[in-house]
């Protein structure tokens, strides 16, 4: 087998550094205690749960041992849904009580390029750690057992062994959410189908030692990125995603504690589909110096925008935080257009058209926005194309504003932190892949 390599094991989700080397299997482990866990799954290193994995539509079968009734069906591993509170045994699969254990197989139906396996659960005791091997084949072995049986060695019927987990705290509170993530360092596990987790339990001191697995996945190399989730070097490096693709956790109408109707999330997407009932919503997190990145779709004729750094101070979100302009260029009938600083900045004339530069996709294509806020500069790019930058409170900034309708709103971009805003008003629009990388202030 491929030597192992495990970045990380223990509490509070650090990552510890390792050296890796070329076809070294990697473990990354993050652990949020209790008090810190919460609904969504969001780790340090390790990335957010995917929904629509390589593990959506494979088949998850029992090899050896027996499921807990007091629990949910096989099919809560990899069904994109989440528990939403630390002790929700009908949300989690787990073994029988007293039991050592068992082994699941899951057939991903084809062989692929495994990218990443990560496994998640929540439990605020002993239930919460992960203990397993994990196994891999393509099936093509003459020897091969699809259900090798506890007391049959996998490594000896046609299954590769892969990695070996333990995240069971050396000491402290073993309560909390885990997230696991196994790679390797060359991009890809492997070429296989099957996969065989032979699960132990924690501890043996009382008949509750067996994990709340809350969800497994699988990341096909050769798939496309995941929508609404982080790669692992995107987790490592500090990025949070602000949208996860389910629900409407982190967002709320602007001076409401709740989303209006008009928004909802369909098919991976947040979606303003009435905005005569939608308004803007904003994040619950507020942020300072970040990068944000995230795709939006717009409907013909359609008018939106991002503001930053909202506060509750103003009438609207518009009365505190800058916007990013989103819209139909070809439709809208604002002339203020997709990607500038509303009513204060504009990219240069692309020298082939004699008009301002536009980089959108037509109407019904994904578009990337990338807006970064730092003490240095501040850039607008759309689909990879930049279009200008500005200095937040410099003197150019400054006169711009007081020749604009803004100065007429005292609060307008003052303050020093603040909401993000996606505008619902205006036109219907989807947001997906909506991440943040939150940027330290200078010291």
């Amino acid at each position: 087998m491929k030597s192992l390599a495990p970045l990380l094991l223990g509490a509070s989700a650090l990552l510890l550094s390792a050296t890796v080397l070329p076809g070294e299997i990697k473990i990354v482990i993050d652990h949020n205690p209790n008090g810190e866990a919460a609904a969504g799954f969001k780790f340090k290193h390790v990335p957010t749960p995917a929904k629509n994995d390589a593990a959506a539509k494979a088949k998850f079968s029992i090899v050896d041992g027996e499921r807990d009734g007091n629990g949910a069906e096989l099919d809560a591993l990899h069904d994109g849904e989440l528990p939403t509170e630390e002790d929700q045994p009908g949300a989690n699969f787990f073994f029988n009580a007293g039991t050592e254990g068992g082994r699941l197989q899951v057939d991903l139906r084809r062989a692929i390029q495994i990218m990443q396996v990560n496994t998640y659960s929540w439990h605020p005791n002993t239930r919460g750690p992960q203990v397993y091997a994990l196994y891999a084949a393509d099936g093509a072995a003459a020897n091969f057992k699809a259900e090798p049986k506890k007391g049959l060695d996998p490594e000896k019927n046609g299954w590769k062994l892969v990695a070996k987990v333990d995240t069971r705290p050396k000491d402290g509170d073993p309560g909390g959410q885990y997230g696991v993530s196994i790679s390797d360092s060359q991009g890809a596990i492997g070429n296989y189908r099957y996969l065989l987790f032979d699960i132990s339990r924690t501890e043996d001191t009382d008949d509750f030692g067996n994990t709340f697995y809350s969800e497994i996945d699988v990341i096909d190399r050769d798939a496309g990125p995941q929508i609404n989730a982080l790669t692992a070097a995107e987790a490592a490096a500090g990025w949070k995603l602000l949208f996860n693709g389910r629900d409407f956790t982190g967002w709320h109408n602007f001076k409401r504690a709740d989303v209006r109707p008009g928004w909802q999330v369909k098919d991976g997407a947040l979606v303003c589909i009435d905005p005569r009932n939608a308004g803007d919503i904003v994040t619950t997190d507020k942020f300072q110096w970040f990068e944000l990145q995230l795709d939006y779709n717009i409907a013909h004729a359609g008018n939106s925008g991002i503001m930053y750094r909202v506060t509750d101070e103003g009438s609207a979100v518009w009365a505190t935080g800058p916007e990013f302009q989103l819209e139909d260029n070809q439709a809208a009938a604002d002339p203020v257009r997709c990607g500038w600083l509303y009513a204060l900045y504009q990219p240069a004339d692309d020298p082939n058209t004699g008009k301002p530069l536009d980089a959108t996709k037509p109407v019904g294509q994904w578009n990337h926005v990338r807006l970064l806020i730092s003490p240095d500069k501040c850039e607008h790019d759309i689909n990879g194309v930049k279009y200008f930058e500005y200095v937040l409170g410099s003197e150019d900034f400054n006169n711009r504003v007081a020749k604009s309708k803004f100065a007429r709103m005292p609060r307008f971009a003052k303050s020093d932190t603040g909401y993000i805003a996606l505008q619902g008003d205006h036109g219907q629009v989807s947001f997906r892949n909506i991440k943040i990388l939150p940027i330290a202030p200078k010291q």
